[in-house]
């Protein structure tokens, strides 16, 4: 920021910003409309921070498994996992026949299903227990009605996108 301010007090004047093509010359407007670019540019950035942190807002959403992501680079590491075609699922849990084709996804499903300590989330409806919230939440979708993933084909429902990713293999 200060550079950019030098450099309208720099000894060769430029009388245009360089964002918004202003053309002044008093150097003075020139400040006053860089200082307005970058308000501008923190309050985009708030709003932004408080969509994504606060409200829970995921604008990002795979077209093939509905999966919803707050950042266009969440859900573009997140679409390899639909490319199964000639990778192997590499992380193999210890404890059970599951595979995984990231190590994330091996330790995630450890401490979902092979947690031994503290299991805080408890189902309302039949007393099963969770380690995460998450996992809590999607398991609520068996004793309701909704079913959130949606086939584009036939209009069919499921209350979770592996189910949907399975009929639409099928289908």
């Amino acid at each position: 920021m200060l550079s950019v301010l030098r450099g309208v007090y720099a000894s060769r004047w430029s009388p245009h910003c360089g964002s918004c093509k202003l053309n002044t010359c008093s150097p003075n407007l020139l400040v006053v409309a860089i200082l307005r670019h970058v308000v501008r540019r923190r309050v985009t950035f708030f709003v932004q921070h408080v969509k994504i942190n606060h409200e829970n807002v995921k604008p990002h959403c795979c077209p093939v498994c509905n999966k919803a992501f707050p950042y266009a680079s969440y859900l573009a590491e997140h679409m390899p996992i639909h490319d199964v075609a000639g990778e192997e699922r590499r992380y193999a849990c210890e404890l059970c026949s599951k595979s995984f084709m990231r190590a994330s996804g091996l330790s995630k499903h450890t401490k979902e299903e092979h947690l031994v300590g503290p299991k805080p989330f408890v189902c309302p409806h039949c007393d099963r227990r969770y380690a995460f919230r998450c996992a809590l939440e999607g398991h609520m979708r068996r004793h309701s009605a909704i079913r959130p993933f949606t086939c584009k084909s036939c209009g069919a429902g499921f209350k979770h996108s592996s189910n949907l990713q399975k009929h639409i293999k099928v289908s």
